[in-house]
Formats: C-alpha cells, sequence, structure tokens
C-alpha cells in the first residue's frame, strides 16, 4: 500500500528531526568534555607544574594534591615508581591506597601506554576511560625536566563523579526539553501539511472531473505561495479547456451546419434543373414558347449552381494562399471612378440612386491589394442592390486619419435582424432561414477572409427598415 505524500514528509521530516537530536547529544557531550577538561587542566595544570618543578629541583615534594582527591604517581624514566613525598604525609597516602577501587598494579597499567609520550617531553591532558580504572577520570602526565633533559613522569589521575553526573543531567534535561519540543513541532508540522496538502488533494479530484469532461471546475486559491500559484495555474486551465471544449462544439455544429448548408444549396439547383430536365425528356411540353421558358430556367439553375461551386472554390482558394498577397499603392480616386462606372448603369437599370460622395472621390493614396479590395467592394455592392429597394439609396462614403482610409457602404435597403449580426460573416449564414433568399451565403464570408488576410478591419452596423452600413479599413500609402 502505497503511503500518502503526508505521510512521506512526515517520516521525512521525523527523521531529520530525529538526525538532528542524535547530532546534538553528540555534540553535547563534546562540548560538556571539553568544557571539564579546559576548567579542569586549567585549575590543575600549574599546580602540576610546580609538583614537577618541586621534584626536579629536591627530588621531593610537600605538595597537598592528595587532599583533593588526587591519585599522584612518580616514575623515573625507567618506569620505576619514585617515592617523592615527605614522611608527614605517607601515613595518609597509604591510607588512601587501602581505600581505592583499584589497585596499584591497575593504576600502573592504566598509564604504562602513555609513558613513552611524556619521557619525549610532551604533556597530556584529557577526560578518559583509563583501562584499568573505573569510570570516567582525568587523566595528566607532566614530564619532569631538568636542565632541558627529562629525569622522570608525574601523572595524576582525578576520578570525576561531578563530570559523570553533570553528564547524565545533560541527558536528562536535553531529553526532556527537546523531547517536548520535538513533539510540539512535529504536531505543527503535520497540521501544516495537512493544510498545504489539502488543495493538493482537490487538484487531483478536479482533474479527475475534468477527465470525465467537466471543465468549470474550480479550485480555491490560497495565498500567493506555490499551491496559491498552481492553484490559479489548474484554475487557468480549466478554464480554457472549457473554452475550447466549448469552440469544439461549436465547430462540429459549424462542420455540420456547413456540410447541411452546402447540401441544401447544391440540392436545389440540381432538383430544379432534373424536374424541368425530366419533363422536356417526356414531351410533356407542346408548346416552343414553355420549351423556351424552361430551358433559360435550366440554364438559370446552371448559372446559380456555377456560381456556389466558384463561391467556394474562391473561398477556399482565399484561406490557402492568405500568405500571398501583394500590397502595392493604389490610387484611391482611380479606384472609385471604376467602381461608379461598374455600377452606375446597374442602379440606373434597377432604378436605385448610387452615390459616391466628394470624400470618398478624393480619397488618397492606399497601400493594398488593389484586385482584391476592388472583390470586397464588389461583394457589398452586390448585396446593396439586391436588398435594397426601387428608388432606394446606395452611398460610398470615406474619411482618414492619419494611418487608415475608412469606407463605408451604406443602402437603404431591409436591414438585418440585430440577433443575425454577429453572423453575417459566416459561411452560408441567412437571416431567411429556409435559405429560399437571393444570393449563396458566401459572399460576406469571403469578403470577411480576403479583409482579414489583408490584415485589416471589416465592420456591420443595421437597423431593420432603415438600411444596413458595412465599414472597412484599408491602411493608407506613405
Amino acid at each position: 500500500m502505497k503511503r500518502s505524500l503526508v505521510m512521506r514528509l512526515f517520516i521525512t521530516i521525523t527523521i531529520v528531526i530525529a538526525s538532528m537530536f542524535t547530532i546534538g547529544i553528540i555534540v553535547g557531550r563534546i562540548a560538556l568534555s571539553y568544557y571539564f577538561v579546559q576548567q579542569k587542566v586549567y585549575e590543575l595544570r600549574p599546580q602540576i607544574k610546580d609538583l614537577s618543578l618541586e621534584i626536579s629541583d629536591t627530588g621531593k615534594t610537600t605538595s597537598h594534591l592528595y587532599k583533593q582527591g588526587l591519585i599522584i604517581k612518580v616514575y623515573d624514566v625507567y618506569k620505576n615508581e619514585l617515592k617523592v613525598f615527605d614522611d608527614p604525609f605517607l601515613e595518609l597516602v597509604e591510607e588512601d591506597k587501602q581505600s581505592m577501587p583499584f589497585t596499584e598494579q591497575n593504576i600502573f597499567q592504566s598509564i604504562y601506554p602513555y609513558m613513552d609520550t611524556v619521557l619525549m617531553g610532551k604533556s597530556l591532558a584529557k577526560i578518559t576511560k583509563l583501562k584499568y580504572v573505573d569510570g570516567t577520570s582525568i587523566f595528566i602526565g607532566e614530564p619532569i625536566i631538568k636542565n632541558k633533559v627529562v629525569i622522570g613522569m608525574v601523572f595524576v589521575i582525578q576520578p570525576v563523579v561531578d563530570y559523570t553526573s553533570a553528564l547524565k543531567g545533560f541527558y536528562l534535561a536535553y531529553f526532556l526539553v527537546t523531547g517536548a519540543i520535538i513533539i510540539i513541532a512535529l504536531m505543527l508540522i503535520y497540521i501544516i501539511i495537512r493544510q498545504t496538502i489539502n488543495p493538493l488533494h482537490k487538484m487531483i479530484e478536479g482533474a479527475q472531473k475534468m477527465i470525465d469532461g467537466n471543465y468549470k471546475i474550480k479550485i480555491d486559491k490560497n495565498g500567493q505561495d506555490e499551491i496559491g500559484q498552481l492553484s490559479y495555474a489548474f484554475n487557468a486551465l480549466a478554464a480554457q479547456l472549457d473554452i475550447d471544449s466549448q469552440a469544439a462544439a461549436r465547430l462540429e455544429q459549424t462542420r455540420r451546419d456547413y456540410v447541411a448548408n452546402i447540401s441544401h444549396e447544391l440540392r436545389t439547383p440540381i432538383a430544379s434543373i432534373r424536374a424541368m430536365s425530366e419533363t422536356l425528356t417526356d414531351n410533356m411540353l407542346q408548346s416552343d414558347k414553355d420549351k423556351e421558358r424552361y430551358y433559360k430556367m435550366i440554364f438559370r439553375e446552371a448559372l446559380r449552381l456555377q456560381r456556389l461551386i466558384n463561391d467556394m472554390l474562391e473561398i477556399s482558394r482565399i484561406q490557402q494562399t492568405h500568405n500571398a498577397l501583394q500590397k502595392t499603392d493604389v490610387d484611391g480616386s482611380i479606384l472609385m471612378s471604376q467602381v461608379y462606372n461598374q455600377f452606375q448603369h446597374i442602379a440606373d437599370d434597377i432604378d436605385i440612386y448610387f452615390t459616391i460622395t466628394e470624400s470618398a472621390q478624393n480619397m488618397p493614396k492606399l497601400y493594398t491589394n488593389q484586385d482584391r479590395l476592388m472583390q470586397v467592394i464588389v461583394i457589398l455592392l452586390d448585396n446593396a442592390f439586391k436588398f435594397t429597394k426601387v428608388e432606394g439609396k446606395v452611398t460610398i462614403d470615406a474619411h482618414y486619419t492619419e494611418e487608415k482610409v475608412y469606407i463605408k457602404i451604406s443602402d437603404s435597403g431591409e436591414g438585418i435582424n440585430e440577433g443575425d449580426l454577429p453572423y453575417v460573416f459566416e459561411r452560408f449564414y441567412k437571416s431567411d432561414k429556409s435559405h429560399t433568399g437571393k444570393g449563396t451565403g458566401l459572399g460576406l464570408a469571403i469578403a470577411k477572409q480576403v479583409i482579414d488576410n489583408l490584415g485589416e478591419v471589416i465592420e456591420v452596423n443595421s437597423q431593420l427598415g432603415i438600411g444596413t452600413e458595412f465599414t472597412l479599413t484599408v491602411e493608407k500609402f506613405k
């Protein structure tokens, strides 16, 4: 069974604290030992020095160190014990020997390993456990030097009962205080870890919901730390996936609508052509006039079918070659003159007032692709004439800034329902849901794609019964 992240972190921290606890004991013992050595050596070293000098000068000593509970041994260079204490102290020395828990032999065997070091003129001072002496002792060795020659050595042993007591006290205090601190610290750490890990558990639950397709999940943000940043990133990811999911759904619906619209638009003229062709094939029409009318209708439906296919090919070609559009300087006034000449006779034929304002006629030079811009203007004018009634108005106006020229094509036609405005540039979109209206429904989609490829913007404003206005931007030539 896998341990949870909380448990693994808790165990790791516990191990680290336990290691630090052990290191603390070791360091504390070393520090305590060092303190005792330094303190005792500081007290005894001068006295041992004096003792060594006194023996070196007189061969005897009147030292009272025995009264401090010290074991003092003096040896010559041949490691024979010397009798250096004056007679008044001999009785005291003998009494001390009898009260000691170890023998003279034990003392000699404990000192013997250090004799050669001291005979080399080196001093010794440390707390140690001597091999044949019970307990811990302060052990000091000092050479006896006369005329710069080592003639003997003095060893002092002091059992350190107070050191042992201090060490026990240290252990007790350390265990009690540190143990209490560790327990409290571990409890606090556990609580903090749980509070830290809880958002991660929520993220896991949220991720599982996202796997199931629910992208609306949100995690409560917890401050500005790493967990808070992770929560923010998780929420941002969920929101983006929600948007992408909705976009994918819309794209799938658009694809289905696109296929349905293509099928509908192609089926209508094909069905008409087939029905009229069958009528003619079955010789159901006797009159030449009726036959001619049917032939014209077939021809008209064939042209409609051709326009639909051409528009579909055109929009696909524009999408595939949008990076290849080349821009050059274009004379705006000449462009408007060409537009006027092309559409004025159409306007006259259908009794529509077509005007180009003075501002548009005096349009400055443009930096664009002339053929593509002309294509967009033609599409917009075709739409305007198509949906404008007799004696209505179609107008081209323009205004300029330092960077852009804004071309406006407006009409006094039927207008577009406000709910349809966001979709007018989509393929096959028609406000007439039955798709029986005029056009293929691809013109504005082509115009929008061309404008996008030119890096420009096209917008539409409309009111039912008043008219429609398309505004497109064109870069000014510098």
